[in-house]
């Protein structure tokens, strides 16, 4: 039997499953817009391309126009890929297309040519759905050319026998930040509508197609919770070796993956960032108040989070996994807040807590061949775990001097303990404990240390100041 599972690229046909009941909210909706919202690769182009299907099954009803607009970037752009939809819809649905005798030119614009195939619609009583993928190029045709999106505006909100659908994902939201020459931002009056995970039936429904036992088919809902990709990249491993643990080991180390769960964490603003942090890190974390109760329930729509019991808790094992190691592999990761405090302002013993944290983010720069430059205030204490990190944009890499300099030792580990006690002494001299004495002679009897013993005194330091923190 041939492999049924893909997950790569988008599915039609009997390959589709699921999304019944969005698809007939969306077929029957009175709305003139709807914008559909997702993380990648979670089928949104599968969707437009189900909708398209279904809309052009008859030739007397709506004509469903698949438009591609990624790499658009302006005018002239977007043009040309309107003409390659009208184009390659023509040759999929010929029939369809009878009644619209008057094709683009390129002397016309995206909205004329719009205008124009509804009014050939209208006189035969038919209606144009637009099915917009990749929408995320409005932002660029908004700093490029933002009459031209001024104008499709218009288009999609006047146009009487025309229903626009748009999929992006909600990095689409930066929008309402970017002056436009409308009064109206470009999204109101867009219905927006969430594609989240599959349900469980769905899930089975999908994974029987590959002859997998209904009940090793629940147990890839529990780990991926539905997740379209996660569960069709699973199924895919699963139908070509038979071992299930393997394939769970297989995800657990799997790029493909990992640079997924990565853009789609980096498509969330720094509230969501945080609040995602917050929930990963509790195993009973429930929100505080209306705006962490708001922050859920959008987190939940968009899958990244889901409450299969009686608490908030990431969705997909997968995706659980990762994140966490993500948020402890580099300083760097850690969200940020407001009330989070420069290094400077923070009490001696979250500094002493903190030390081998520093060193750690010293020496992976180092490693690599590059040195920090860095100021005072380019590190803060977070106010939810008290871990200390660098402020994005306030540091930034260069490569190491030549050997020989004052600030330069033989080895990356050396270079990186000169540079935590660099930093900490500028509020740490003035403590009288072994530990730091330690630490300071360690590193001024370079090449005598021995890079155990100083990450066994940063270790005791910690210790130390995590019992002064609690007392």
């Amino acid at each position: 039997m041939r492999n049924p599972f893909s997950a790569g690229s988008w599915v039609s046909g009997p390959n589709f499953f699921g999304r019944s009941d969005l698809i007939e909210e969306i077929l029957t909706s009175n709305e003139k817009c709807d914008w559909i919202v997702a993380q990648r690769r979670m089928g949104k182009t599968s969707l437009l391309r189900k909708l398209e299907e279904q809309l052009n099954k008859s030739p007397q009803g709506d004509l469903g126009l698949f438009w591609d607009i990624q790499g658009a970037y302006d005018q002239d752009g977007f043009m040309e890929s309107l003409e390659d939809a009208i184009l390659d819809s023509q040759d999929l649905f010929g029939v369809c297309w009878e009644e619209v005798v008057e094709l683009p030119t390129r002397s016309s614009s995206p909205h004329q040519v719009i205008k124009n195939l509804c009014r050939q619609l209208r006189a035969h009583n038919r209606r144009l759905v637009l099915l917009m993928d990749e929408a995320e190029e409005f932002i660029s045709l908004t700093e490029r050319t933002p009459e031209t999106l001024s104008r499709l505006r218009k288009t999609f909100h006047s146009t009487p026998n025309l229903h626009t659908i748009i999929c992006s994902t909600p990095r689409l939201e930066v929008l309402s930040s970017i002056p436009q020459i409308e009064t109206s931002p470009f999204l109101h009056g867009f219905h927006a509508r969430f594609l989240g995970n599959l349900k469980e039936f769905e899930c089975v429904d999908l994974l029987k197609t590959g002859q997998i036992p209904e009940t090793e088919a629940r147990d890839i809902f529990e780990l991926t919770s539905g997740n379209p990709f996660q569960t069709q990249l699973f199924a895919k491993y699963l139908f070509e070796n038979r071992d299930f643990n393997e394939t769970i080991r297989l995800l657990e180390t799997n790029p493909s993956l990992a640079q997924v769960h990565e853009v789609n964490l980096g498509l969330l603003n720094q509230d969501e960032s945080l609040f995602l942090f917050k929930v990963c890190n509790d195993s009973s974390f429930e929100p505080q108040n209306d705006d962490e109760t708001r922050l859920a329930k959008k987190l939940e729509q968009l899958s990244y989070l889901h409450r299969p019991k009686d608490h908030w808790e990431t969705a997909s094992s997968f995706f659980s996994q990762w994140l966490k190691a993500f948020y402890s592999q580099k300083m760097e990761n850690h969200p940020q807040a407001e009330e989070d405090v420069t290094l400077e302002t923070a009490s001696i013993p979250c500094i002493k807590d903190n030390l081998i944290r520093l060193y750690r983010f010293f020496l992976q720069h180092f490693e690599t061949g590059n040195q920090v430059n860095y100021r005072e205030s380019s590190f803060k204490i977070s106010s939810q775990d008290g871990k200390v990190y660098p402020v994005k944009g306030t540091y930034r890499l260069e490569p190491i001097p030549e050997q020989g300099t004052s600030k330069v030792h033989s080895t990356s580990w050396q270079n990186a303990a000169k540079e935590t006690l660099e930093l900490a002494s500028r509020w740490l001299d003035g403590d009288s404990s072994w530990s730091w004495f330690r630490f300071k002679e360690l590193v001024t009897k370079f090449p005598e240390g021995e890079e155990s013993m100083l990450v066994d005194t940063l270790m005791l330091m910690r210790e130390e100041a995590k019992l002064d923190l609690e007392g």
